[in-house]
Protein backbone atom coordinates (compact mmCIF):
# COMPACT_ATOMS: atom_id res chain seq x y z
CA UNK A 1 0.00 0.00 0.00
CA UNK A 2 2.63 2.62 1.14
CA UNK A 3 5.14 1.56 -1.71
CA UNK A 4 1.47 1.88 -4.28
CA UNK A 5 1.23 5.53 -2.85
CA UNK A 6 4.91 6.26 -2.92
CA UNK A 7 5.13 5.55 -6.84
CA UNK A 8 1.63 7.15 -7.56
CA UNK A 9 2.96 10.03 -5.88
CA UNK A 10 6.25 10.61 -7.26
CA UNK A 11 5.24 9.40 -10.76
CA UNK A 12 1.43 9.78 -11.23
CA UNK A 13 -0.03 6.48 -13.36
CA UNK A 14 1.82 7.84 -16.47
CA UNK A 15 5.01 6.02 -17.60
CA UNK A 16 7.26 6.81 -20.09
CA UNK A 17 10.05 5.19 -22.48
CA UNK A 18 12.28 6.82 -24.62
CA UNK A 19 15.33 5.43 -26.90
CA UNK A 20 17.42 8.15 -28.02
CA UNK A 21 19.66 7.41 -31.34
CA UNK A 22 22.15 9.40 -32.96
CA UNK A 23 23.96 8.15 -35.89
CA UNK A 24 25.50 11.64 -36.00
CA UNK A 25 25.72 14.99 -34.61
CA UNK A 26 23.12 16.67 -37.11
CA UNK A 27 20.71 13.38 -37.39
CA UNK A 28 18.95 11.70 -34.21
CA UNK A 29 15.74 9.40 -33.96
CA UNK A 30 13.71 9.14 -31.20
CA UNK A 31 11.29 6.38 -29.74
CA UNK A 32 8.62 7.46 -27.40
CA UNK A 33 6.34 4.88 -25.45
CA UNK A 34 3.87 6.32 -22.57
CA UNK A 35 1.79 3.17 -20.77
CA UNK A 36 -0.47 3.69 -17.97
CA UNK A 37 -0.47 1.59 -14.89
CA UNK A 38 -3.00 -0.07 -13.61
CA UNK A 39 -2.78 -2.98 -11.16
CA UNK A 40 0.89 -2.91 -11.23
CA UNK A 41 0.76 -3.90 -14.94
CA UNK A 42 1.46 -1.54 -17.38
CA UNK A 43 -0.88 -0.68 -20.44
CA UNK A 44 0.45 0.81 -23.53
CA UNK A 45 -1.18 3.96 -23.95
CA UNK A 46 1.04 6.07 -26.93
CA UNK A 47 3.77 4.91 -29.32
CA UNK A 48 5.24 8.12 -31.66
CA UNK A 49 8.81 8.91 -33.26
CA UNK A 50 10.17 12.08 -33.52
CA UNK A 51 13.75 13.27 -34.95
CA UNK A 52 14.30 16.25 -32.49
CA UNK A 53 13.79 16.52 -28.75
CA UNK A 54 12.04 19.41 -29.54
CA UNK A 55 9.28 17.68 -31.45
CA UNK A 56 9.24 14.71 -28.73
CA UNK A 57 8.84 17.60 -25.89
CA UNK A 58 5.60 19.01 -27.75
CA UNK A 59 3.82 15.69 -27.46
CA UNK A 60 4.48 14.76 -24.38
CA UNK A 61 3.23 16.77 -21.18
CA UNK A 62 4.80 19.01 -19.20
CA UNK A 63 7.20 17.63 -16.86
CA UNK A 64 6.78 14.41 -18.01
CA UNK A 65 9.26 12.08 -16.04
CA UNK A 66 10.95 9.26 -18.53
CA UNK A 67 13.56 6.41 -18.81
CA UNK A 68 16.26 6.92 -21.14
CA UNK A 69 18.24 4.25 -23.23
CA UNK A 70 20.89 5.70 -25.35
CA UNK A 71 21.85 3.92 -28.79
CA UNK A 72 23.29 6.61 -30.23
CA UNK A 73 26.58 5.53 -32.72
CA UNK A 74 28.39 7.35 -29.64
CA UNK A 75 27.63 4.46 -27.42
CA UNK A 76 30.49 1.23 -28.21
CA UNK A 77 28.97 -2.07 -27.61
CA UNK A 78 32.20 -5.02 -27.25
CA UNK A 79 31.09 -8.28 -26.54
CA UNK A 80 34.13 -10.01 -24.42
CA UNK A 81 34.79 -13.33 -22.50
CA UNK A 82 36.77 -12.20 -19.78
CA UNK A 83 35.43 -12.74 -16.18
CA UNK A 84 35.78 -10.80 -13.00
CA UNK A 85 35.56 -7.62 -11.67
CA UNK A 86 34.08 -4.82 -13.88
CA UNK A 87 37.18 -2.68 -14.25
CA UNK A 88 39.05 -6.54 -15.63
CA UNK A 89 35.94 -7.03 -17.92
CA UNK A 90 36.10 -3.06 -19.26
CA UNK A 91 39.41 -3.50 -20.00
CA UNK A 92 39.64 -6.36 -22.01
CA UNK A 93 37.01 -4.93 -23.70
CA UNK A 94 38.47 -1.54 -24.08
CA UNK A 95 42.34 -1.44 -23.54
CA UNK A 96 43.39 1.76 -21.73
CA UNK A 97 40.03 3.52 -21.18
CA UNK A 98 40.11 6.04 -18.51
CA UNK A 99 36.67 5.20 -16.67
CA UNK A 100 36.55 8.31 -14.48
CA UNK A 101 35.89 9.88 -18.23
CA UNK A 102 33.08 7.19 -19.46
CA UNK A 103 29.97 5.38 -18.14
CA UNK A 104 30.17 1.96 -18.65
CA UNK A 105 27.61 -0.77 -18.08
CA UNK A 106 28.28 -4.45 -17.97
CA UNK A 107 25.53 -7.32 -19.03
CA UNK A 108 26.62 -10.77 -18.21
CA UNK A 109 25.68 -14.06 -19.69
CA UNK A 110 26.75 -17.41 -19.00
CA UNK A 111 28.51 -17.21 -22.34
CA UNK A 112 30.25 -14.16 -21.45
CA UNK A 113 29.92 -10.45 -21.16
CA UNK A 114 28.56 -7.07 -23.43
CA UNK A 115 30.08 -3.93 -22.36
CA UNK A 116 28.70 -0.73 -23.29
CA UNK A 117 31.00 2.39 -22.97
CA UNK A 118 29.91 6.03 -23.32
CA UNK A 119 31.79 9.64 -22.34
CA UNK A 120 30.47 10.59 -19.45
CA UNK A 121 30.17 14.67 -21.26
CA UNK A 122 27.96 12.67 -24.06
CA UNK A 123 25.58 11.47 -21.81
CA UNK A 124 24.76 14.65 -19.69
CA UNK A 125 24.49 16.79 -22.89
CA UNK A 126 21.68 14.08 -24.05
CA UNK A 127 19.93 14.41 -20.55
CA UNK A 128 20.71 18.23 -20.51
CA UNK A 129 18.80 18.52 -24.13
CA UNK A 130 15.96 16.54 -22.49
CA UNK A 131 15.41 18.46 -19.45
CA UNK A 132 15.57 21.55 -21.05
CA UNK A 133 12.40 20.73 -23.20
CA UNK A 134 10.77 20.23 -19.49
CA UNK A 135 10.96 15.90 -20.25
CA UNK A 136 12.61 14.66 -16.27
CA UNK A 137 15.07 11.99 -17.13
CA UNK A 138 14.78 9.99 -13.69
CA UNK A 139 17.84 7.00 -15.15
CA UNK A 140 19.07 5.89 -18.48
CA UNK A 141 20.72 2.84 -19.61
CA UNK A 142 23.56 2.42 -22.50
CA UNK A 143 22.84 0.37 -25.26
CA UNK A 144 20.02 -2.84 -25.48
CA UNK A 145 20.68 -3.88 -22.12
CA UNK A 146 17.53 -2.76 -20.98
CA UNK A 147 15.32 -5.70 -23.37
CA UNK A 148 16.45 -8.25 -21.07
CA UNK A 149 13.67 -7.34 -18.58
CA UNK A 150 11.65 -8.81 -21.51
CA UNK A 151 13.09 -11.69 -22.88
CA UNK A 152 11.41 -14.09 -20.30
CA UNK A 153 8.02 -12.53 -22.58
CA UNK A 154 9.16 -12.59 -25.76
CA UNK A 155 11.00 -16.16 -25.64
CA UNK A 156 12.45 -15.04 -29.55
CA UNK A 157 15.81 -16.60 -30.47
CA UNK A 158 16.54 -13.96 -32.45
CA UNK A 159 14.91 -9.82 -31.39
CA UNK A 160 15.49 -7.82 -34.15
CA UNK A 161 15.71 -3.74 -33.32
CA UNK A 162 16.26 -0.84 -35.32
CA UNK A 163 19.81 -0.72 -34.55
CA UNK A 164 20.66 -4.32 -34.03
CA UNK A 165 19.86 -7.66 -34.11
CA UNK A 166 20.21 -9.75 -30.66
CA UNK A 167 20.57 -13.69 -30.46
CA UNK A 168 19.35 -15.04 -27.32
CA UNK A 169 18.48 -18.14 -26.35
CA UNK A 170 14.99 -17.16 -24.80
CA UNK A 171 16.48 -16.25 -21.30
CA UNK A 172 19.58 -14.31 -21.93
CA UNK A 173 20.73 -11.80 -24.70
CA UNK A 174 24.13 -13.91 -25.91
CA UNK A 175 25.36 -11.66 -28.47
CA UNK A 176 24.59 -8.98 -31.13
CA UNK A 177 24.96 -7.48 -34.72
CA UNK A 178 24.57 -4.27 -35.78
CA UNK A 179 22.43 -3.89 -38.84
CA UNK A 180 20.43 -1.01 -40.45
CA UNK A 181 16.71 -0.14 -40.40
CA UNK A 182 14.42 -3.59 -40.59
CA UNK A 183 10.79 -4.19 -42.06
CA UNK A 184 8.66 -1.58 -40.82
CA UNK A 185 5.89 -3.93 -39.89
CA UNK A 186 8.24 -6.31 -37.63
CA UNK A 187 5.77 -6.54 -34.22
CA UNK A 188 5.85 -8.50 -30.96
CA UNK A 189 3.25 -9.63 -28.92
CA UNK A 190 4.08 -8.96 -25.53
CA UNK A 191 0.87 -10.29 -23.86
CA UNK A 192 -2.46 -8.96 -25.15
CA UNK A 193 -0.71 -6.13 -26.81
CA UNK A 194 0.98 -5.94 -30.36
CA UNK A 195 4.53 -3.80 -30.34
CA UNK A 196 6.61 -2.36 -33.03
CA UNK A 197 9.85 -3.69 -33.08
CA UNK A 198 10.86 0.02 -32.72
CA UNK A 199 9.23 0.60 -29.27
CA UNK A 200 10.50 -2.52 -27.52
CA UNK A 201 13.46 -1.06 -26.26
CA UNK A 202 11.30 1.92 -25.01
CA UNK A 203 8.88 -0.50 -23.35
CA UNK A 204 11.48 -2.36 -21.36
CA UNK A 205 13.07 0.56 -19.93
CA UNK A 206 9.57 0.93 -18.22
CA UNK A 207 10.85 -1.88 -15.75
CA UNK A 208 13.64 0.54 -15.06
CA UNK A 209 11.32 2.73 -12.47
CA UNK A 210 11.07 0.55 -9.89
CA UNK A 211 14.76 -1.15 -8.94
CA UNK A 212 18.13 -1.48 -10.60
CA UNK A 213 18.41 -4.17 -13.05
CA UNK A 214 19.87 -8.02 -11.61
CA UNK A 215 21.23 -8.61 -15.26
CA UNK A 216 23.53 -6.19 -15.70
CA UNK A 217 26.20 -3.71 -13.34
CA UNK A 218 27.00 -0.25 -14.26
CA UNK A 219 29.28 2.94 -12.79
CA UNK A 220 26.34 5.25 -12.84
CA UNK A 221 24.01 3.50 -10.52
CA UNK A 222 24.61 6.87 -8.44
CA UNK A 223 24.04 8.98 -11.21
CA UNK A 224 20.46 7.55 -11.59
CA UNK A 225 19.84 7.53 -8.28
CA UNK A 226 20.64 11.09 -8.63
CA UNK A 227 18.10 11.44 -10.98
CA UNK A 228 15.27 9.73 -9.48
CA UNK A 229 16.22 11.81 -6.25
CA UNK A 230 15.84 15.38 -8.14
CA UNK A 231 12.71 14.34 -9.57
CA UNK A 232 11.09 13.24 -6.52
CA UNK A 233 12.44 16.65 -5.04
CA UNK A 234 11.22 18.74 -7.42
CA UNK A 235 7.38 16.28 -7.48
CA UNK A 236 7.29 17.06 -3.42
CA UNK A 237 8.11 20.88 -3.83
CA UNK A 238 5.38 21.13 -6.65
CA UNK A 239 2.85 19.05 -5.48
CA UNK A 240 3.65 19.40 -1.47
CA UNK A 241 3.45 23.62 -2.41
CA UNK A 242 0.21 22.52 -4.17
CA UNK A 243 -1.51 20.54 -1.41
CA UNK A 244 0.12 23.04 1.15
CA UNK A 245 -2.08 25.88 -1.07
CA UNK A 246 -4.94 23.52 -1.38
CA UNK A 247 -5.03 22.46 2.65
CA UNK A 248 -4.32 26.31 3.61
CA UNK A 249 -7.81 27.41 1.43
CA UNK A 250 -9.39 24.39 2.88
CA UNK A 251 -8.14 25.92 6.63
CA UNK A 252 -8.98 29.36 5.36
CA UNK A 253 -12.54 28.30 4.01
CA UNK A 254 -13.47 25.73 7.32
CA UNK A 255 -12.18 28.88 9.19
CA UNK A 256 -14.45 31.29 7.34
CA UNK A 257 -17.74 29.44 7.40
CA UNK A 258 -16.77 28.92 11.65
CA UNK A 259 -15.99 32.50 11.95
CA UNK A 260 -18.67 33.42 9.78
CA UNK A 261 -21.06 31.44 11.78
CA UNK A 262 -20.46 32.74 15.29
CA UNK A 263 -19.68 36.34 13.97
CA UNK A 264 -23.05 36.10 13.27
CA UNK A 265 -24.04 34.46 16.52
CA UNK A 266 -21.93 37.12 18.40
CA UNK A 267 -23.81 39.81 16.67
CA UNK A 268 -27.38 38.96 17.56
CA UNK A 269 -25.85 38.29 20.90
CA UNK A 270 -24.53 41.69 20.82
CA UNK A 271 -27.51 43.55 19.60
CA UNK A 272 -29.99 41.71 22.02
CA UNK A 273 -27.45 42.32 25.02
CA UNK A 274 -27.23 45.84 23.56
CA UNK A 275 -31.16 45.95 23.79
CA UNK A 276 -31.24 44.67 26.78
CA UNK A 277 -28.82 46.89 28.56
CA UNK A 278 -31.23 49.66 26.81
CA UNK A 279 -34.43 48.58 28.35
CA UNK A 280 -32.52 48.18 31.54
CA UNK A 281 -31.26 51.96 31.41
CA UNK A 282 -34.87 52.55 30.52
CA UNK A 283 -36.43 50.76 33.43
CA UNK A 284 -34.02 51.94 36.04
CA UNK A 285 -34.75 55.31 34.55
CA UNK A 286 -38.37 54.88 34.81
CA UNK A 287 -37.66 53.38 38.09
CA UNK A 288 -36.13 56.07 39.68
CA UNK A 289 -38.60 58.49 38.20
CA UNK A 290 -40.95 56.64 40.21
CA UNK A 291 -39.80 56.26 43.21
CA UNK A 292 -39.05 59.78 43.36
CA UNK A 293 -42.59 60.24 42.72
CA UNK A 294 -43.94 57.78 45.28
CA UNK A 295 -41.65 59.86 47.51
CA UNK A 296 -42.74 63.13 46.78
CA UNK A 297 -46.61 61.83 47.14
CA UNK A 298 -45.68 59.56 50.05
CA UNK A 299 -44.38 63.26 51.72
CA UNK A 300 -47.44 65.05 50.67
CA UNK A 301 -49.85 61.99 51.86
CA UNK A 302 -47.85 62.02 55.02
CA UNK A 303 -47.86 65.70 55.14
CA UNK A 304 -51.25 65.94 54.16
CA UNK A 305 -52.81 63.99 56.78
CA UNK A 306 -50.70 64.78 59.63
CA UNK A 307 -51.72 68.47 58.91
CA UNK A 308 -55.20 68.00 58.08
CA UNK A 309 -56.10 66.08 61.17
CA UNK A 310 -54.77 68.50 63.01
CA UNK A 311 -56.72 71.53 60.54
CA UNK A 312 -59.34 69.44 61.46
CA UNK A 313 -59.30 68.99 65.39
CA UNK A 314 -59.41 72.54 65.53
CA UNK A 315 -61.91 73.62 63.02
CA UNK A 316 -64.32 71.28 64.77
CA UNK A 317 -63.88 73.46 68.09
CA UNK A 318 -65.29 76.85 66.01
CA UNK A 319 -68.31 74.28 63.72
CA UNK A 320 -71.95 75.40 65.10
CA UNK A 321 -74.31 72.47 65.22
CA UNK A 322 -76.00 73.63 62.07
CA UNK A 323 -72.97 72.78 59.92
CA UNK A 324 -71.76 69.03 58.70
CA UNK A 325 -68.39 68.54 57.20
CA UNK A 326 -68.18 65.77 53.93
CA UNK A 327 -65.23 67.34 52.78
CA UNK A 328 -61.61 68.23 53.90
CA UNK A 329 -58.96 68.44 51.26
CA UNK A 330 -55.75 69.81 52.65
CA UNK A 331 -53.24 71.54 49.85
CA UNK A 332 -55.26 69.89 46.73
CA UNK A 333 -53.78 69.42 43.45
CA UNK A 334 -53.74 72.04 40.97
CA UNK A 335 -54.80 69.07 38.10
CA UNK A 336 -54.66 65.97 37.71
CA UNK A 337 -51.59 64.10 38.07
CA UNK A 338 -50.32 63.02 34.43
CA UNK A 339 -47.07 60.75 33.00
CA UNK A 340 -43.94 62.57 32.60
CA UNK A 341 -45.38 65.79 33.95
CA UNK A 342 -44.87 67.49 37.14
CA UNK A 343 -47.66 67.23 40.33
CA UNK A 344 -48.43 70.88 41.29
CA UNK A 345 -50.22 71.23 44.33
CA UNK A 346 -51.96 74.32 45.90
CA UNK A 347 -49.85 74.60 49.18
CA UNK A 348 -51.37 75.99 52.13
CA UNK A 349 -54.78 75.92 51.09
CA UNK A 350 -57.50 73.71 52.64
CA UNK A 351 -60.97 73.12 50.88
CA UNK A 352 -63.74 72.62 52.86
CA UNK A 353 -67.22 71.34 51.90
CA UNK A 354 -70.14 70.60 53.52
CA UNK A 355 -73.94 71.62 54.23
CA UNK A 356 -75.87 73.86 56.46
CA UNK A 357 -78.85 74.06 58.32
CA UNK A 358 -78.75 77.60 59.39
CA UNK A 359 -77.75 80.26 57.20
CA UNK A 360 -77.56 83.39 60.06
CA UNK A 361 -75.21 80.53 62.19
CA UNK A 362 -73.73 79.41 59.20
CA UNK A 363 -72.84 83.23 58.52
CA UNK A 364 -71.40 84.06 62.09
CA UNK A 365 -69.41 80.91 61.95
CA UNK A 366 -67.56 82.28 58.81
CA UNK A 367 -66.37 85.00 60.43
CA UNK A 368 -65.21 83.18 63.59
CA UNK A 369 -62.77 81.80 60.64
CA UNK A 370 -61.57 84.79 59.85
CA UNK A 371 -60.52 85.86 62.92
CA UNK A 372 -58.37 82.63 63.48
CA UNK A 373 -54.89 83.46 63.77
CA UNK A 374 -53.85 80.89 61.59
CA UNK A 375 -55.99 81.40 58.64
CA UNK A 376 -55.14 84.35 56.04
CA UNK A 377 -57.98 84.51 54.37
CA UNK A 378 -61.72 82.64 54.19
CA UNK A 379 -63.40 82.71 50.48
CA UNK A 380 -66.65 81.13 49.93
CA UNK A 381 -66.73 79.18 46.59
CA UNK A 382 -69.69 77.42 46.49
CA UNK A 383 -73.15 78.11 48.69
CA UNK A 384 -76.66 77.03 47.54
CA UNK A 385 -79.92 74.99 48.26
CA UNK A 386 -80.01 71.43 48.08
CA UNK A 387 -82.93 71.08 50.05
CA UNK A 388 -85.66 72.32 51.79
CA UNK A 389 -83.36 74.32 54.53
CA UNK A 390 -80.37 72.60 53.68
CA UNK A 391 -77.28 74.23 51.85
CA UNK A 392 -74.48 73.01 50.16
CA UNK A 393 -71.21 75.31 50.65
CA UNK A 394 -67.43 74.98 49.86
CA UNK A 395 -64.85 77.20 51.74
CA UNK A 396 -61.13 77.79 50.59
CA UNK A 397 -59.77 78.49 53.76
CA UNK A 398 -55.90 79.95 52.66
CA UNK A 399 -53.48 79.68 55.65
CA UNK A 400 -50.65 81.79 57.21
CA UNK A 401 -47.33 79.82 56.14
CA UNK A 402 -45.23 78.50 58.71
CA UNK A 403 -47.80 80.01 61.29
CA UNK A 404 -48.12 77.97 64.19
CA UNK A 405 -51.26 76.19 64.74
CA UNK A 406 -52.91 76.66 68.05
Amino acid sequence: MISAFLSYWNYGRRFCGIEYYSPSNDTSRISVLTAIKKNNEFEVEETFEANKVLKCARKLKKNQHAFLCITSSQVLLKETTTTGTDAKVVSSAFPNVELNDFYYEILHSSEGSIVGLCRKKMVHQIISSFEEQNIRIIGFSLGFFSLQNLLGIIKEQEVRLPSFILHTNGREIISFDRAGQGNENTNFNIGDTTINYKFLLPLASLFNYQSGNVYYTSNYITKNLELKKEHHQKVFFRKGLASAVILLLVMLLINYLFFSTYYSELQQLSRKHEIEISQKLAYDEKYKEVLEKEKIVENILNNSNSQSSLYLNRLILTIPGSVLFDQLNYQPLQKQIKENEPIIIEKNIILLGGESTDEEEFSLWIKDLEDVTWIEEVKVSDYGYSSAGTSKFLLILKLIEDEAVY
